[in-house]
């Protein structure tokens, strides 16, 4: 007698957390895939462990990718997922989608009432970089003309 065990959400949020955790992003992503055909509705602890895989691994447009699918599926993202996007971009030296995924994780936190200690100093951060980047643009204009 063989018993068939089929796979649940659970299962598949456990597996693609285990793809994170050895590198193996492009199995988490096919897992994550798999939920779709197997009719489960992925959540946000299913994209927040894709998304998480994804950035640890350089692969920080698929992550993009993985918040965008979070929105056509009505997930909504959290402080985490949004950070571990924003990580990801940053180590990419894609500054721009970091910044703005770190404020959009900073306003998330916000809405939240969960803002951690050191967010309020990468708030800083970020918001001293968009005012120098922007005052650098102003004088590279106002010198041309």
């Amino acid at each position: 007698c063989f018993l068939r065990i089929v796979p649940n959400l659970v299962s598949y949020n456990a597996a693609i957390s285990a793809c994170a955790r050895a590198g193996r992003w492009e199995l988490a992503l096919l897992l994550l895939e798999e939920i779709g055909r197997q009719k489960l509705a992925a959540n946000e602890v299913t994209y927040g462990a894709a998304v998480a895989a994804c950035g640890r691994y350089q692969a920080w447009a698929r992550s993009l990718e993985c918040l965008a699918n979070m929105k056509v599926c009505s997930v909504e993202t959290n402080v985490a997922t949004l950070g571990a996007a924003a990580s990801a971009c940053s180590r990419a030296r894609r500054w721009e989608a970091a910044a703005y995924l770190f404020r959009q994780a900073g306003q998330e936190a916000d809405a939240q009432n969960e803002i951690p200690e050191e967010w309020h100093s990468w708030q800083r951060a970020i918001s001293t970089l968009a005012n120098t980047i922007q005052e650098q643009v102003v004088k590279s204009c106002t010198h041309r003309g």
